[in-house]
């Protein structure tokens, strides 16, 4: 069975109401990898509520994952 790298949250930053920072670092090999969330908006009536779920998640990379669904997740390192 593959085992999932664990992510966790370094850095969360809104910019504006419909658009986030993210960063998030592999706990396994110390690297950090970033994100911006542009939110759809379709959802924005839940964009703030997923951004909180996402913080208080035990495991953020997969919530991330599911924002995908809703809104444009970009890379940004």
């Amino acid at each position: 069975m593959i085992e999932a790298s664990i992510f966790k949250i370094k850095n969360i930053r809104l910019i504006g109401q419909r658009t986030c920072e993210l960063y998030m670092e592999n706990v396994e090999t110390a690297s950090v990898k970033g994100w911006i969330i542009n939110c759809n908006d379709v959802f924005i009536h839940q964009f703030h509520e997923q951004l909180n779920h996402l913080c208080s998640s035990e495991n953020p990379f997969d919530s991330l994952l599911q924002l995908k669904q809703y809104h444009k997740v970009e890379v940004l390192c």
